[in-house]
């Protein structure tokens, strides 16, 4: 069986990219890693994340069309 590795699996060279700095991230629900953390909670438990864009449904893709 072939293990597959999202982005976000590869936390030790996502946090070496992240460390001390300001990071913005535009991502979905769909942005996690391989055991369902999404990317956004990485990147704020490292204190790292200053802005996060999402798509118009917004993170976790709840909202309606045109809604706020």
């Amino acid at each position: 069986m072939m293990e597959v590795l999202l982005g976000s699996d590869k936390t030790e060279e996502l946090y070496k990219l992240c460390k001390g700095k300001r990071c913005a991230l535009l991502t979905s629900a769909t942005g996690v890693d391989r055991f369902g953390v999404p990317t956004y909670i990485k990147l704020h438990s490292w204190g790292c994340l200053s802005v996060l864009f999402s798509p118009e449904h917004g993170i976790h893709s709840v909202l309606q069309d045109g809604g706020w």
